[in-house]
């Protein structure tokens, strides 16, 4: 491809006469890229020069990002409005213009939203209750929309009824004559589950991320005053990661841009399009072109991250690219270290201690990390893939988001089980008396009590003596049952009710609870302590986006839809990145190469001893190196029960 540039490149957007589009693979420098034309634009638009009211419109897809943006601008921040698509929807079109939203919800929905009630998105991490107790709210039904559920269900359950964008967030994009569907997750007809979100909409004002998206469209669509009004005061619109973009909200960014006043430049790479389970489309921005300007294409193919046997590999992965097959190693040029394919003799191998414990993990699944910890048995890493795999494939959720939020029962008595142990064993009694009121009130240190009860003293000791008592291979539900047994007996003010659903029990599923009530006191401490951490050395691929470790091992093991590509060998002896009849195994090659290119120093990869396939795809490896008359970028390396290392190739 042509216009190839530097991350340094200034290319002069603010001359307001073309839209752009800049093809950069991992470590190229895209946000330098953006950050530098930014500054320049400032410095020379004459469209934002004394003019407070009109600034840049930067969207990136994370808020780590946005955040990362602001601190590059410094004070040219004030210029721009870096936000995440959700966030700029929701200050732009849905805020200001609640008057028009509630007319189009009425107009779709026939639901009327009180003028006085200000529409607002779901704070992230909660559900769609946030002024109402569950309780209040199932009253409320019952009382004002005539519609009756069960007393028990969950907040969980109520938060799952939001409008549905499947069959509308499709590529190519075509908007339904029909109304999105109420997604159902308690099995009421129609009418009732429409009762239902109404009564959400009505009674809390809140509105769901695909909600926001759909009504924005929708807004944008019916109301050209509003895109106007937008295209005013963002002449310069810069996208980046545009491959992350799904079809509606591309379809509100033609909406957008479609004004010769305004001037968009889009960012992005399609071999790093991995959330295809969202909704992206990689096609949105391979194909993105504007037919109002010219839109000048621009690739930066100079990755200033991985050594130069890395970028060697991830070419290889992505050499059937059209539009960007080959970086070159622009900085780390003199790190030689070669990429080593990990296999081992058996499953009972600890390949971590072997070639480092500095070493961050990357998986497609959380469950598989645990393979790495040594000290979690394979009986416990089976319970905790088939927790995995409820999740996944019955509820389709996130579990790490779910860990995060924290406002799961099940997930809150695992982190109240580890803290409470870790409290005791540390002999920290402020702290067992703060994680113990989470249980039952305790007045030991209100200093308003008139007088400190001794009872309670003595109550809070035996309950102490509980926890001391639960060993490391303590299961979750033998350590829940004497939790709830104490509870029940100590003469304290318990203010919650510990969960454990019998076998029967409506809250009880099979292949999930049972899986749960095994997990071992010493399992439940390693989600908490070592996985499901902030700084946590084991992390999923889809987490790692925009982000670089300077030694990382790979796990690929496929998920169960995948079965049939038979595993990342066989992939990487023919690896494709784009082909339309292969979705499957194109978006697992994606994934592989985005983890792969986190790597800036080391790269580990591991897979099966196998022979046959290695031989294949080391025949692969060898004839485009052949081919490229480059250096061999690779290594087989085979660790036996010993823990030796023996280099096969």
């Amino acid at each position: 491809m042509d216009n190839r540039i530097a991350s340094d490149t200034i290319i002069e957007f603010y001359k307001d006469d073309f839209n752009f589009k800049v093809f950069a693979g991992p470590g190229a420098g895209k946000t330098y890229f953006l950050i530098k034309n930014i500054i320049e634009t400032i410095k020379n638009s004459l469209k934002l020069k004394g003019n407070n009211n009109r600034k840049i419109l930067c969207i990136t897809y994370t808020n780590v990002a946005v955040d990362e943006i602001k601190r590059r601008l410094g004070d040219y921040k004030k210029y721009v409005e870096v936000s995440t698509i959700h966030s700029f929807l929701y200050e732009y079109v849905i805020k200001p213009y609640q008057a028009q939203l509630k007319a189009v919800i009425k107009q779709v929905y026939n639901c009327e939203i009180p003028r006085e009630m200000n529409m607002y998105p779901r704070p992230e991490g909660f559900g769609l209750l946030t002024k109402l107790k569950k309780s209040e709210f199932i009253e409320l039904l019952k009382e004002k929309y005539q519609l009756e559920i069960a007393a028990d269900v969950t907040k969980k359950k109520l938060s799952e009824y939001v409008i549905d964008l499947k069959e509308i967030n499709t590529y190519p994009f075509q908007a339904l004559n029909n109304e999105p569907r109420i997604i159902n997750s308690l099995n009421l007809s129609d009418e009732e589950a429409l009762k239902l979100k109404t009564a959400i909409w009505k009674e809390e004002g809140v509105l769901d991320f695909d909600e926001i998206l759909y009504f924005s469209y929708v807004l944008l669509k019916n109301f050209k005053f509003i895109s106007y009004d937008i295209q005013y005061h963002f002449p310069y619109i810069l996208i980046d990661e545009y491959q992350d973009t799904n079809p509606i909200q591309n379809e509100m960014i033609k909406i957008i841009s479609s004004n010769k006043n305004v001037s968009i430049g889009v960012v992005g790479d399609v071999a790093q399009s991995i959330y295809g389970f969202q909704g992206a489309v990689y096609k949105e921005f391979k194909e993105f072109d504007t037919s109002i300007k010219h839109c000048k294409k621009f690739v930066i193919d100079g990755n200033r991250r991985s050594n130069k046997n890395i970028v060697n590999f991830l070419n290889y992965v992505r050499k059937t690219d059209d539009d960007l097959n080959e970086q070159q190693c622009i900085t780390n040029i003199h790190n030689e270290s070669k990429v080593k394919f990990v296999t081992t003799e058996n499953d009972d191998i600890d390949v971590l201690s072997t070639i480092g414990e500095d070493t961050i993990v990357l998986c497609r699944r959380w469950a598989d990390a645990f393979k790495y910890v040594s000290s979690i048995s394979l009986i416990q890493n089976s319970c905790l893939k088939k927790i995995h795999n409820y999740y996944r494939y019955i509820l389709d959720r996130d579990l790490i988001k779910d860990f995060e939020n924290d406002n799961i029962n099940w997930i809150s008595q695992i982190r109240l089980i580890v803290k409470i142990k870790e409290a005791v064993e540390k002999g920290d009694f402020a702290r067992i008396v703060y994680e113990a009121s989470k249980l039952f009130k305790i007045e030991l240190f209100d200093k308003t009590a008139k007088r400190h009860n001794t009872q309670e003293y003595r109550e809070l000791i035996k309950f102490i003596n509980l926890v001391i008592s639960f060993k490391d291979d303590d299961s979750y539900y033998y350590i829940i049952s004497k939790l709830k047994e104490t509870l029940d007996s100590i003469e304290l003010n318990k203010i919650v009710e510990l969960e454990l659903p019998k076998l029967g029990d409506e809250n009880y599923i099979n292949g999930f609870t049972d899986n749960l009530y095994k997990l071992e006191l010493s399992t439940l401490k390693i989600m908490v302590n070592e996985i499901f951490t902030n700084d946590s050395k084991y992390v999923t691929i889809h987490r790692t986006k925009g982000k670089e470790y300077n030694k990382v091992f790979v796990n690929l093991e496929p998920l169960r839809e995948e079965s049939e590509l038979g595993g990342i060998v066989k992939v990487l002896t023919n690896p494709k990145i784009i082909d339309d009849n292969q979705y499957l195994e194109t978006e697992f090659t994606r994934i592989a190469y985005v983890a792969f290119s986190r790597a800036i120093n080391d790269l580990y990869i591991h897979i099966e001893y196998i022979p046959d396939e290695i031989k294949e795809m080391i025949k692969s490896f060898d004839n485009y190196i052949k081919e490229k008359k480059i250096e061999k970028f690779y290594e087989i390396l085979y660790i036996d029960k010993n823990g030796k290392q023996i280099k096969l190739r």
